[in-house]
């Protein structure tokens, strides 16, 4: 419950930032892959691929997608919901107010 007081508070004080340097962008920002790099969803495929042809476990399973998109997706309701959203990540659940 603490965390909720704390998030209350802040909303009240507003833009506490008025008056604080901005930190500058750099000039130019460039992404490059390694040499030879064919990209995630290749990854992602082949290595689904050599699992079922070598009667393996895929590295990524479905714990592992639920782990990194649940967050992500709960992210953006809080974001439209202009709450906190609590999340706990060993149960893999939300966390009731």
């Amino acid at each position: 419950m603490k965390i909720f007081i704390l998030i209350e508070q802040m909303r009240k004080a507003g833009n506490t930032n008025a008056g604080r340097k901005q930190i500058l962008p750099p000039d130019e920002i460039s992404y490059s892959a390694e040499k030879g790099y064919l990209g995630g969803p290749y990854d992602h495929m082949n290595n689904f691929f050599n699992a079922i042809r070598h009667n393996k476990k895929v590295e990524e399973d479905a714990i592992f997608g639920y782990r990194a998109a649940a967050p992500a997706l709960l992210c953006n309701d809080s974001y439209y919901q202009n709450s906190a959203i609590l999340w706990d990540p060993e149960k893999m659940k939300l966390v009731k107010k």
